[in-house]
């Protein structure tokens, strides 16, 4: 009875699973941003393509952060994006001019 009691005791009260993170947006923020560009309506899908592919490869492979992704998502224009500068890393701001 004691053993019974002391593996309880032990193995502690059962805490719920942590939260996952919440899911990247990095492929509407790639599309969001083309869509900011004055050209990109005017362009053929094909042209605009390796941009948008570029731009959602820097999101996942640099680790652009959730914050970074929404404040890029809620820019309305490509100057309005100025603010969300402070959110990057200097990694990425290197990655992005490579």
């Amino acid at each position: 009875m004691k053993l019974a009691l002391l593996l309880v005791i032990g193995c502690g009260g059962s805490q719920p699973p942590p939260k996952p993170p919440p899911p990247s947006q990095c492929g509407a923020v790639a599309d969001h941003l083309i869509s900011q560009m004055s050209g990109a309506a005017k362009a053929d899908p094909e042209d605009v393509d390796p941009v948008r592919k570029a731009l959602f490869k820097h999101c996942t492979d640099d680790g652009w952060s959730i914050e970074l992704q929404q404040c890029l998502l809620s820019t309305t224009d490509l100057p309005d994006n100025d603010r969300c500068r402070s959110l990057f890393t200097e990694k990425q701001n290197a990655q992005l001019r490579n």
